[in-house]
């Protein structure tokens, strides 16, 4: 592909993200900012408290992308900021007739890319900064974090305790559990929009975002029970700490294999809106 080809792509696949930025869609992250907030920001501001120590600033963004009740909601609020996407208007027919279909459906893909790199950065953005009172520079699980359970043996169960369970504090490091979480979520992220998009292209979008809530729902629902069915669905390969038991180093299912898998299915999934291209609608 010519390099001016290239770059006119990729500035054409930002004006469709700041399309996206400048809706109405975008205060869906004012409600991502409150539930972090809630879920995640007060129990560790208040499990910080208790310990009478700081906890690592990474430690709330972990804790958001392994929780199992917090990644129900955030993927679903993505597919919801996205649900208008791609743009169905005159910029749709003026670029499919300009540059082709295939080249407009490239465009879309890399304006999902950088969309759920934005998203993903505003999340990270929110736990540092709304837990900056509480926490500092650490690049490992801080003491306030890892002996809660053993200082208050009485909340060992609770729900602040059970987002740093031991699954994760004896098997990983902070930063492995950073750098998993940030590839997979990532990657299961980009694949809920890409099922948007396909739907989109043949003409029936209600059925894919109606798939995406099933494919979360379905996940979580499988993943509360360990049958070995939750391996089918991407959620349960985006938790890390799912992967392991308290004590036990083996995995349960290795952590490249999960990525192999979420690869895979966004390669199908990229595959299958490129052949569909020409279904492309300018109407």
């Amino acid at each position: 592909m010519e390099p001016y080809r290239t770059r006119t792509m990729i500035k054409l696949s930002f004006i469709e993200c700041l399309r996206i930025l400048r809706s109405s869609k975008c205060l869906i992250l004012l409600l991502c900012a409150v539930f972090i907030n809630i879920n995640i920001i007060e129990p560790i501001r208040e499990l910080s408290q208790d310990m009478d120590a700081k906890a690592s600033f990474l430690e709330p963004f972990v804790a958001l992308s392994n929780s199992g009740l917090v990644l129900l909601f955030i993927p679903l609020l993505f597919v919801v900021m996205m649900a208008d996407f791609p743009d169905c208007s005159a910029f749709r027919y003026f670029y499919c007739v300009r540059m082709s279909k295939k080249r407009w459906i490239a465009i879309q893909l890399l304006c999902i890319f950088i969309s759920t790199l934005i998203y993903l950065l505003t999340l990270f953005l929110f736990s540092v900064l709304f837990s900056v009172d509480y926490t500092s520079v650490q690049m490992e699980f801080s003491n306030a974090v890892r002996y809660y359970s053993a200082t208050f043996p009485e909340k060992s169960f609770s729900y602040v305790a059970l987002l740093f369970p031991l699954n994760m504090l004896n098997q990983l490091s902070l930063q492995e559990v950073v750098a998993y979480s940030v590839l997979t979520l990532f990657l299961y992220s980009f694949f809920l929009i890409q099922i948007a998009l396909l739907f989109s292209i043949i003409g029936k979008k209600i059925v894919g975002i109606v798939l995406d809530f099933v494919i979360v729902f379905a996940g979580m629902v499988l993943s509360s029970v360990d049958t070995g069915l939750q391996w089918l669905f991407p959620l349960s390969h985006t938790v890390s700490w799912w992967h392991f038991r308290e004590v036990a180093s083996k995995p349960i299912f290795p952590l490249h294999y999960s990525i192999i898998y979420l690869l895979s299915i966004n390669l199908v999934m990229t595959a299958l809106i490129l052949h569909n291209s020409k279904k492309v609608s300018l109407e």
